[in-house]
């Protein structure tokens, strides 16, 4: 994968349970989640809670955000 409606799609298609991630126009704020967002020149993935937001990792491509989203969402989907 490399851009985010990519991930977006594969989300929507394969793993519309995983809402709490906000990727593109997939997800939707509830109490807790992540997300994946261009911030300036960069791309940014966060945790957000309520109405906190923290960013945790910043990448300069579009593709090095994607692919590390992509590897978490598995984390998650094998938990």
């Amino acid at each position: 994968m490399k851009t985010i409606i990519e991930l977006e799609n594969y989300l929507k298609f394969n793993h519309p349970e995983l809402d709490f991630y906000l990727i593109g126009n997939f997800g939707k704020y509830g109490n807790e989640g992540f997300g994946l967002e261009k911030f300036g020149s960069l791309y940014v993935l966060f945790y957000y809670e309520r109405e906190n937001k923290e960013n945790l990792h910043y990448f300069r491509t579009e593709k090095e955000a994607v692919n590390f989203a992509f590897l978490e969402i598995e984390k998650q989907i094998k938990k």
